[in-house]
């Protein structure tokens, strides 16, 4: 009987170590990792909500979802945090080359008006952009603004 009571207790503890998954806050838990869902939508073959590890890449999520190499998108940290949502675009064909400075394509871009256009234009006197996060901090670029300004530039 002992053995018997010995070995229901180990089997338990086991099976209580070894769960697939709990719930937490909203969240899964599995193998110590806390699993998030990640809103995709836009132009990919396979817009979805995604669960992915907190803190996976979101080129990885859209991926999953389908998307190709022209896609872009805005947010405001490229980890996956919680209650995310991704919007994708896709580029197109040629787009305007920030960092070659050519105020009559850079001033077609949406959102470019003169006063941004010249802020721009003095940070390429001296510098060029390389990336689109430090392009984001020229003063009047916004989020909005900035995935319809990637959807038709280059860094």
């Amino acid at each position: 009987m002992k053995k018997l009571i010995i070995i229901s207790i180990l089997v338990l503890i086991i099976g209580v170590l070894f769960l697939p998954s709990k719930e937490d806050e909203n969240n899964i838990v599995m193998d110590n990792l806390i699993y998030v869902d990640v809103l995709v939508k836009g132009e990919v073959k396979r817009p979805d909500s995604y669960s992915v590890p907190l803190g996976t890449k979101i080129d990885t999520v859209i991926r999953l979802a389908g998307s190709n190499e022209a896609s872009v998108y805005v947010v405001d940290d490229p980890i996956i945090k919680r209650n995310m949502t991704v919007l994708v675009k896709t580029r197109i064909e040629n787009p305007v080359n920030i960092n070659r400075g050519i105020r009559s394509e850079i001033s077609s871009l949406p959102g470019i008006g003169d006063v941004t256009l010249t802020k721009i234009m003095d940070y390429l006197e001296n510098h060029s952009f390389t990336s689109w996060e430090e392009f984001s901090k020229v003063s009047g670029i916004r989020n909005a603004k900035l995935l319809e300004i990637k959807v038709r530039a280059i860094i």
